[in-house]
């Protein structure tokens, strides 16, 4: 699965300097110091935990089932606080 996220400025420099995902790839950097990545995972529990490490600063473009699955959590996390 080719997974696409967004990096946020603030700290895109971290993921230059490292891959922190399987197969990590930088796509673009954009004018505002964001930056497009891709990676490639079997299943989405090989990412979501670092999704959530780095929560605000990352989003995630595709594909819809993991959005889906970070949505979900972070909907679940702030339901029980």
């Amino acid at each position: 699965i080719e997974v696409s996220l967004k990096v946020a400025a603030q700290v895109a420099h971290y993921f230059k300097q490292r891959n922190y995902f399987p197969e990590q790839e930088i796509k673009k950097e954009e004018k505002n110091g964001d930056i497009i990545l891709t990676c490639k995972i079997s299943k989405a529990e090989e990412i979501l935990m670092i999704i959530f490490h780095w929560i605000p600063y990352i989003k995630v473009i595709s594909p819809k089932e993991i959005k889906d699955a970070v949505k979900t959590q972070v909907k679940k996390y702030l339901s029980e606080i």
